[in-house]
C-alpha cells in the first residue's frame, strides 16, 4: 500500500490505519480519498470549537465590567501618543479604533481581543495541520482554548492582545517564507514583528528564533545576503521607530522601567520567587500541560535539528528564547504569569501532535481535563463568586462594581457644576473613573502622579480655590486626610458599598474637597 504524507507529518500514521480499517484499499486514490474525507471532518470540528468558544467569551465580555487595567489601557486611546510609560502604544491604537465605531463602550474596549484570539486559534490549527496534520491542528487549538489564560485573553484587553496577533501571524508567516522564500513574505514578515514591537516590548524574542533557524539550516542561510532579510530588518526598525523617538524624549522612562521592573533581582528568596513563578504557569496554562511544553519544545528543536526538518526546528525556536528567559528571570525576580506566555503557542503543536500520535485518548483527558477543569472554575467565579475566596486575593472581583463608582462619580459631578478635578488613588482607578464617571481626560489626575500619570499631568498644579474629588477604593491605605489640608474644607465621604456574591467586595469612598490652598502639586 502506497501512502502520500508530508515529511514531517508523523502523526498521519494514526489516520492512515484507520483508513485501512474502514475498507480494503489497493491504491493511493482511495486513501488519498480516506484521508481528505478524515481532514474534512477535523477542520469542521475545529470550525465549530473555535465558534463554540467566540460566543462564551462574547457573553463573558458583555456580562462583566471592564478590569482596571483595561480601563487604564483605553486611557491610553484617549491620550494618543508614539509610546507610553510602561508598553508601546498597540493597544491604545486598537481601542482607539473601535472607539470610533462604538463610543466608550466596553464593547469597544474588548473587540480586540475578542478578535485577536479566534485568529490566533486559527494560526494554532494550520501550525499543527502543518506538523501533522488536521487532527493535530484541532487537537492543539482545543487544549490551547482550554486554559485559563487563553479564557481570560479571549475577552480582556491587554498589550499582549496585539502582541498575540503579531506574534502568531508572524510564526506563520516565517514558515511560509522556509517553505517559498520570496521578498513578498518577507516583507510581510517586517511588517507584523514591526507591529509586534509596537505591541509589547516581549516582541524581541522572536528575533533570536528567526536568526537560530537560519543560521542552523545550510539551505537557509542564503536569506542573508538576500533583499527579502534586510528589508524585512528596515520595517522591523521603522515599527520600533516610535518607541524609540518617545523613549528619547522622555529620558528614556519607559526603557528604564521595563529593566528594573522585569528584570532586577527582587531581593527575595529563591524558592519564593521560584514558587510564584512554578504556580502562576501552573494555574494559568495547566498542571500537566506546562511541563509538556517545555519538554516537547526542548524535543522539538533537537529533533527538528537531527532530522534536518526546518518546519519542527523553527516552531521550536521561536518558542525557546522567551521560555527560557522567564524560567532563569523568574528565579531570581517577579515574573507575571503573562509574561512567558505568548512564547507557548509555537510549542503547542508538538504536545497536540504526542497527544494525537496513536489516537491515544488518555493523554487528550489528562491535559484537556486539569486545563479545562481549572478554567471552567475561573469561569464559575468570574460569574457567580460562590467561591468564597478573600476579596483581596481573587481577580475576579475586580470586574465588579465600576458601574455603581461611575454612578456616584456623575451625581457628585454635577452637584459641583461639572468642573472639579477627580483625584483617583491609583492609576488604573482613576482610569475607572474617566470610563464609568464620563469624566473628560483634563479633569482627571492620580495623586502620586505615578505610571503615565507622570507623563500626563506631573507638576500639574490645581488652581486655588477649586474643587477637587477625591476617590479610593479601599486597595491601599485611603490618603484622603493628608490630600484634605490642602483645601479648606472636606464634606462628608459617599461610601458606595460593593456588594456581590453575598459578600462586600470594597467600599468605594467619594470625597469632596473644597477650596484648594494651592499648595497641591502632582508630583511623583
Amino acid at each position: 500500500m502506497h501512502y502520500i504524507c508530508n515529511s514531517v507529518t508523523h502523526g498521519c500514521t494514526c489516520i492512515r490505519h484507520r483508513c485501512s480499517e474502514q475498507s480494503n484499499m489497493t491504491n493511493t486514490d482511495e486513501v488519498s480519498s480516506c484521508l481528505d474525507n478524515d481532514d474534512t471532518l477535523w477542520k469542521r470540528r475545529f470550525w465549530f470549537l473555535t465558534a463554540a468558544f467566540l460566543l462564551l467569551r462574547v457573553f463573558l465580555a458583555l456580562s462583566l465590567r471592564l478590569t482596571p487595567d483595561e480601563a487604564y489601557y483605553w486611557e491610553f486611546a484617549r491620550r494618543p501618543a508614539l509610546s507610553y510609560f510602561d508598553h508601546p502604544p498597540m493597544v491604545g491604537y486598537l481601542i482607539s479604533l473601535f472607539r470610533a465605531i462604538f463610543g466608550d463602550t466596553e464593547l469597544a474596549v474588548r473587540l480586540p481581543s475578542l478578535i485577536s484570539v479566534p485568529v490566533v486559534s486559527i494560526m494554532l490549527f494550520n501550525y499543527g495541520k502543518l506538523l501533522a496534520g488536521p487532527r493535530c491542528g484541532f487537537i492543539t487549538s482545543l487544549i490551547f482554548n482550554l486554559t485559563p489564560a487563553a479564557a481570560a485573553a479571549g475577552f480582556i484587553t491587554t498589550p499582549d492582545t496585539p502582541l498575540a496577533l503579531c506574534w502568531s501571524l508572524g510564526a506563520a508567516v516565517f514558515l511560509r517564507i522556509i517553505r517559498d522564500e520570496t521578498v513578498g513574505w518577507w516583507l510581510v514578515l517586517g511588517f507584523l514583528v514591526g507591529c509586534g514591537a509596537m505591541s509589547k516590548y516581549n516582541m524581541v524574542f522572536f528575533v533570536p528564533g528567526v536568526l537560530l533557524t537560519l543560521l542552523v539550516f545550510p539551505r537557509l542561510r542564503s536569506a542573508f545576503v538576500g533583499r527579502g532579510f534586510w528589508f524585512a530588518v528596515l520595517l522591523c526598525a521603522l515599527g520600533a521607530m516610535p518607541v524609540i523617538i518617545w523613549n528619547a524624549q522622555h529620558d528614556w522612562i519607559s526603557f528604564r522601567f521595563q529593566f528594573s521592573h522585569g528584570m532586577r533581582d527582587a531581593g527575595r528568596p529563591f524558592l519564593q520567587n521560584l514558587g510564584d513563578f512554578l504556580g502562576g504557569q501552573l494555574l494559568t496554562v495547566g498542571p500537566l500541560f506546562w511541563p509538556l511544553l517545555f519538554w516537547f519544545g526542548i524535543r522539538g528543536l533537537i529533533d527538528g535539528w537531527r532530522r534536518n526538518d526546518e518546519t519542527r526546528f523553527a516552531l521550536a525556536a521561536l518558542g525557546l528564547p522567551m521560555m527560557l528567559f522567564f524560567v532563569f528571570n523568574g528565579c531570581r525576580s517577579k515574573v507575571e504569569a503573562n509574561w512567558p506566555q505568548m512564547a507557548y503557542l509555537t510549542i503547542m503543536p508538538f504536545v497536540g501532535e504526542w497527544i494525537a500520535a496513536g489516537m491515544d485518548r488518555r493523554r487528550l483527558w489528562a491535559i484537556g481535563a486539569t486545563s479545562g477543569l481549572l478554567t471552567a472554575l475561573v469561569i464559575m467565579q468570574v460569574l457567580t463568586l460562590v467561591i468564597p475566596i478573600d476579596p483581596g486575593n481573587d481577580i475576579s472581583v475586580r470586574m465588579y462594581g465600576w458601574d455603581k463608582l461611575g454612578s456616584a462619580a456623575r451625581e457628585l459631578d454635577e452637584k459641583t457644576g461639572r468642573t472639579a478635578l477627580f483625584i483617583g488613588q491609583g492609576g488604573p482607578l482613576t482610569a475607572l473613573i474617566g470610563f464609568y464617571g464620563g469624566i473628560e481626560p483634563d479633569r482627571l489626575m492620580e495623586i502620586h502622579a505615578s505610571n503615565n500619570w507622570r507623563i500626563w499631568g506631573a507638576d500639574r498644579r490645581l488652581a486655588t480655590g477649586a474643587t477637587a474629588i477625591y476617590v479610593d477604593d479601599g486597595l491601599y491605605v485611603s490618603e484622603v486626610e493628608a490630600a484634605a489640608k490642602n483645601f479648606s474644607s472636606s464634606d462628608n465621604p459617599v461610601l458606595v458599598p460593593v456588594v456581590a456574591g453575598g459578600r462586600t467586595l470594597r467600599t468605594i469612598q467619594l470625597t469632596v474637597l473644597r477650596g484648594h490652598l494651592g499648595t497641591l502639586v502632582f508630583r511623583k
